[in-house]
């Protein structure tokens, strides 16, 4: 008896499902090929890496020579990188709604979350 394609095969009481093509296995490949699942950038922190060095290049300055302005350098560059955040966060739309609720506590209660933010803006906002 020929089996048609095009009748549903039910394996362990389930329908067999048409990222199974032909056999009933699921690979990881097979799934990544299907369309079904959207595959999204992952997180790499390049920015959150670059304000780390920077920031500790110009505390470790400011602490030895005792100058002022590296400190002055240093606070202003947290606010811009503050502000930006969470103008950010406020203005764009997320792909998850509660990722929104997330970041503004996140910027608001932890101050350096606002470094963190820029890096996962990529993945996590909706692009137009």
């Amino acid at each position: 008896m020929k089996k048609n394609r095009k009748e549903r095969i039910k394996l362990n009481g389930r329908l067999k499902s048409s990222l199974r093509k032909n056999s009933p296995e699921i690979t990881y490949s097979n799934i990544m090929s299907s369309g079904y699942i959207q595959t999204n950038e992952k997180y790499t922190p390049k920015l959150l890496i670059i304000q780390i060095i920077l920031n500790s290049i110009i505390l470790a300055i400011a602490l030895y020579f005792e100058i002022l302005i590296f400190i002055v350098i240093f606070a202003i560059n947290y606010i811009i990188t503050w502000v930006y955040s969470l103008f950010s966060v406020l203005k764009n739309k997320f792909k998850r709604k509660n990722n929104k609720l997330l970041w503004i506590t996140l910027i608001l209660f932890v101050p350096f979350s606002a470094f963190v933010y820029p890096d996962f803006k990529r993945i996590q906002v909706v692009k137009e």
